[in-house]
């Protein structure tokens, strides 16, 4: 799911990363949202069955480029930092919007239950 990013090509050429270093990642979620001068960006990918989340910023006067670290976490972590009962609430939604919030929400939710049922 890409919200504020085309796909696979456009996050690479916002992040100015190669196309070819994030080819072998599942991408999952990834979200650029924010306002004209200053805004956010969260990307979520699997690889080598690791879950792993991307952030990024932008000001006036720089974009993401440069800010690609593919941090290393988990599924819980993730619905920890993420998910509140109240979206109105949540940093995340505060920068992104609540349609972004809620695929957030719900390739989390799908990920944990997946997971659940597989037994890992």
């Amino acid at each position: 799911m890409y919200i504020g990013f085309d796909d696979k090509r456009d996050l690479a050429n916002q992040f100015d990363i190669s196309l070819n270093s994030i080819e072998s990642c599942n991408i999952l979620f990834a979200s650029y949202g924010g306002y004209s001068y200053e805004g956010d960006a969260v990307v979520i990918l699997t690889k080598d069955d690791k879950v792993y989340e991307v952030h990024g910023g932008h000001c006036s006067c720089n974009g993401l480029e440069g800010q690609w670290d593919e941090e290393e976490t988990t599924w819980d972590i993730l619905h920890a930092r993420y998910i509140t009962e109240d979206p109105q609430h949540n940093s995340f939604a505060s920068e992104h919007s609540i349609d972004a919030y809620v695929e957030l929400k719900a390739t989390i939710e799908y990920e944990i239950a997946e997971r659940h049922l597989l037994g890992l």
